[in-house]
């Protein structure tokens, strides 16, 4: 009890001065108490009592020297300046009490390494497809047709750069949204160069979605050529858009014409009869005329005055062009041959 004593008075000293690491000098204590005992009653009661109090204290000035001190506050701050914050005990009951720890300083960065900012996530590219996955036409028929309407088209203007004829391609009117697509039977664009070839059309790049539309319309078709369709061609500024029914079974009469006018509305076009009993109608943006002629569309130029021919007129005409040049030339070859006799 003495030794406690004396010891404690030596604790006291050292207070004055830095105060001893806590778990280093309560385990010296602790050892000196089970190791040095020389009384077990009293001695060992007044010895256990002393040694939690100077416990207790000790733990009160180590928890009080690393708070801000009121008179310089520089001292705690430079005493926790390179250290992470330390927190209390847990509560024996697992739950958190609200204790006070230590405050959180930032950790000073390695010499030379540079924090750079992260890259923004690069938006993904939106992809256009090229196709529907939809058969082209209903039927041969109607497919006939399309070519019948497509192949006069780039060859009545094959001469110039600057129009473009396409047919059953996929055209996209909302930029980054491929959702929102339209793929006429057959169209005409005035001011798109017409090379190269487009895989789809995009209108924001083109400045137009087209000035000249024609859709065969089918049993399938139908109510979308009338409707959804229609409107569609009318809000994107389609000058002209016709409809052909081949089969004459889904539309009366069988060629319609709609004109946009000054309101932004779709007007018929009206149609005419030619002193051959044809039935047409004018396009004013094509500067042709579409024709019935038994039951067939065609495509009449005013001013050569003659039809446009088609790909099977073409090669019927080069076929018999043929004919007639090789029957041409086995005459000539008679005819020298009667010469030779003479």
């Amino acid at each position: 009890m003495v030794r406690l004593r004396q010891h404690a008075g030596k604790s006291k000293s050292r207070r004055a001065g830095r105060t001893p690491t806590a778990p280093r000098y309560l385990a010296e204590l602790h050892s000196r108490l089970r190791t040095k005992r020389r009384c077990r009653t009293r001695c060992d009661a007044d010895g256990l009592h002393f040694f939690r109090t100077l416990r207790g204290t000790l733990r009160t000035t180590e928890r009080r020297s690393s708070r801000p001190c009121r008179e310089r506050p520089d001292i705690a701050a430079s005493r926790v300046r390179n250290r992470a914050a330390v927190l209390t005990s847990p509560h024996p009951a697992g739950v958190a009490p609200k204790e006070k720890a230590m405050p959180t300083v930032p950790q000073p960065q390695p010499a030379g390494k540079r924090r750079w900012p992260t890259a923004p996530p690069r938006s993904a590219q939106v992809v256009y497809p090229e196709s529907d996955d939809k058969p082209m036409a209903e039927s041969d028929l109607h497919g006939e047709a399309m070519v019948d309407a497509r192949q006069p088209l780039q060859d009545h203007y094959a001469h110039r750069d600057d129009v473009y004829v396409g047919s059953n391609m996929m055209m996209y009117y909302v930029e980054g949204n491929p959702k929102r697509w339209i793929s006429p039977d057959v169209f005409v664009a005035f001011g798109p160069s017409r090379l190269p070839l487009r895989p789809v059309w995009k209108t924001w790049e083109e400045a137009k979605l087209a000035d000249f539309v024609l859709e065969v319309t089918s049993e399938t078709t139908r109510a979308t050529d009338e409707g959804s369709k229609r409107r569609l061609y009318q809000r994107l500024g389609v000058t002209e858009y016709w409809q052909f029914d081949p089969t004459g079974d889904y539309l009366d009469p069988i060629l319609k014409g709609r004109r946009l006018s000054a309101g932004g509305n779709y007007e018929l076009i009206p149609l005419a009869t030619t002193t051959e009993g044809l039935l047409y109608g004018e396009s004013s943006v094509l500067s042709l005329h579409l024709c019935l002629d038994e039951g067939r569309l065609r495509l009449f130029d005013p001013a050569a005055g003659d039809f446009l021919l088609s790909h099977r007129e073409h090669v019927v005409g080069h076929a018999e062009e043929r004919r007639a040049r090789k029957a041409a030339e086995a005459e000539i070859e008679r005819l020298k041959r009667q010469l030779a006799r003479r």
